[in-house]
């Protein structure tokens, strides 16, 4: 059957016949859609470019979490099953559009919170698909990381928690972030952006939310002692797919819309 100009196939038997349908489906589209990555640096904006593209599948969005130990929104994750069904069926419908036209996806772990990439996607990503770089200054990426993590964010907690609550809740959030990554941090940096972080909660209380210059120096030390280094070492080592451009946002945009024409 066709809706919105896509086609679905009629699944016939239950839950089970349904589901095995869709595992297959997805595995064929992994196999056959033209996959891009978009890499870069954790704040460098992969997320907002990915949405500007006319192909894309947001795993992030789908896995309801936002990919780092600062990731987990309010909502609730989905269940495992539930998060490969609608990536199977994303990718069914770019596929039923085109098999020929490149799919762009962000780069990821294997693991985004709790929900794990099919084995066989993450294998590809490592393996083979191509990759776009987004390269974003230091000073953009931190801004980038506060909107995201702070700005965009706690607005979910206060439609949830209530206003009071939502500090608290908020507040917890980011300490127990901190917590998962104590070790590979270390004491020393670890103890300095606790301190930073809960200033920086203190001023944003204070200001009802306003102020949040106060998570840049912690932002910034985040970036450059802990993610910055984690890329350097997954880029060297987990990345066999060439890299196709590289470029900031607007460079990357234009290289893609001339890629899109060629392909198609």
């Amino acid at each position: 059957k066709a809706f919105g100009g896509v086609k679905y196939p009629l699944v016939m038997g239950g839950y089970k016949a349904m589901r095995r349908y869709l595992i297959d489906d997805m595995e064929q589209s992994i196999q056959e859609l033209p996959f891009v990555m978009v890499g870069g640096r954790t704040g460098s904006g992969k997320t907002h470019l990915l949405q500007r593209l006319q192909r894309f599948v947001d795993l992030e969005g789908l896995a309801h979490h936002r990919g780092s130990s600062f990731g987990g929104l309010v909502e609730e994750e989905p269940s495992q099953i539930n998060f490969e069904n609608a990536l199977a069926i994303e990718l069914l419908k770019l596929r039923e559009t085109s098999s020929t036209l490149p799919v762009f996806i962000e780069e990821e772990g294997r693991r985004i919170g709790r929900r794990m990439l099919p084995l066989s996607l993450h294998q590809a990503m490592i393996d083979r698909f191509p990759t776009i770089l987004l390269e974003t200054p230091m000073e953009e990426r931190i801004q980038t990381c506060i909107k995201d993590y702070v700005i965009d964010l706690f607005p979910h907690f206060v439609s949830n928690y209530g206003l009071k609550d939502a500090y608290v809740k908020f507040r917890q959030k980011q300490l127990d972030g901190l917590g998962r990554i104590q070790k590979k941090l270390g004491p020393k940096y670890h103890k300095l952006i606790v301190r930073q972080v809960s200033e920086a909660l203190d001023v944003f209380e204070s200001s009802n939310g306003q102020d949040t210059s106060g998570f840049e120096e912690p932002t910034e030390t985040l970036l450059r002692e802990y993610y910055d280094p984690m890329y350097d070492y997954q880029s060297r080592t987990k990345r066999g797919g060439h890299v196709l451009h590289r470029g900031n946002a607007q460079v990357l945009l234009d290289w893609v819309e001339k890629y899109m024409e060629k392909s198609g």
